[in-house]
């Protein structure tokens, strides 16, 4: 079960930090593919850390996977990420969530439990 939250925890920090970054390019590709702006945004510091640490989460993935049941874990990973990105979206990045979006929030965290009672 750790290391299903450290890849969950890792995923959601690159995910948290290439939204910081895209936030310098809001146009990004609006007029179609620039292989220049791809690169600058690439090696944007922000978007390069963000990918990095995505990456890390890639390698924690692959542990996990070796180690559990895809049925089990992917499941769990995938709730856990849908919880941890939306608490960050709601209290770092200040975004909102309707009502609607909270009860599915519970739901989730039901599942979970439901879930992992196996």
């Amino acid at each position: 079960m750790w290391l299903l939250l450290a890849a969950s925890f890792t995923s959601t920090v690159g995910q948290f930090i290439l939204k910081k970054g895209m936030a310098q390019f809001p146009s990004f590709l609006a007029k179609g593919v620039n292989f220049l702006q791809i690169l600058t945004v690439i090696f944007n510091p922000l978007i390069f850390i963000g990918l990095a640490v995505f990456g890390v989460s890639s390698i924690v993935w692959l542990k996990v996977l070796s180690q559990s049941n895809l049925s089990y874990s992917y499941p769990i990973t995938v709730a856990l990420n849908f919880l941890l990105i939306s608490a960050v979206s709601l209290l770092v990045l200040r975004e909102s969530i309707n009502g609607y979006q909270f009860l599915g929030m519970i739901g989730i965290v039901a599942g979970i439990a439901l879930f992992s009672l196996n």
